[in-house]
């Protein structure tokens, strides 16, 4: 796929590394300690970085665990749970859809909160103050609004980058 786009691959990094070397060569903390909540499907890798130090923690709640969530709440198969996940802030049922995902914002919530405070009682100094998510499940309506709420800092998504420009021909 690369080769096709004309992309040359220099190297691969795992997931968190990755995701730690773009914050950094974008400046997402913006020179102040931040979290970065990188939530996939199955997991949801958290990246503290803080006056040149990086603390990595992976937690077992992705976006999949709220489709999971839908499906045994309504009874309905994992492709028709995943319609109404994407679908739930226009849904009729937008209610009942957040209601059902509910736990899985709880546990994802304490999972944050639990490696926060570790990285926090481990490094006296620190100065985390803002969370940065990305990954397609970040785009659950009120899961930012949430997080904010219950974290008790500032949340924002990621949607563009300030310092990576990509080729006009990539999407």
């Amino acid at each position: 796929n690369f080769h096709s786009l004309g992309i040359t691959v220099q190297g691969v990094q795992m997931s968190p590394l990755a995701v730690y070397n773009a914050a950094a060569y974008d400046q997402m903390d913006g020179g102040k300690g931040a979290v970065l909540v990188d939530m996939g499907a199955e997991h949801t890798d958290l990246v503290v970085i803080e006056q040149g130090r990086i603390w990595m923690r992976s937690i077992n709640i992705g976006g999949s665990h709220f489709t999971e969530a839908l499906s045994k709440s309504f009874k309905r198969p994992f492709e028709k749970a995943e319609d109404l996940k994407k679908n739930a802030a226009t849904s009729k049922y937008q209610k009942q859809i957040f209601q059902a995902m509910r736990p899985v914002f709880a546990d994802l919530v304490a999972d944050i909160q639990r490696s926060i405070g570790h990285y926090n009682s481990s490094h006296r100094d620190s100065q985390v103050n803002q969370v940065i998510g990305m990954g397609n499940p970040f785009k659950l309506p009120n899961l930012q609004k949430y997080l904010q709420q219950e974290l008790k800092m500032p949340v924002k998504r990621l949607d563009t980058f300030k310092r990576v420009n990509a080729d006009p021909k990539i999407e």
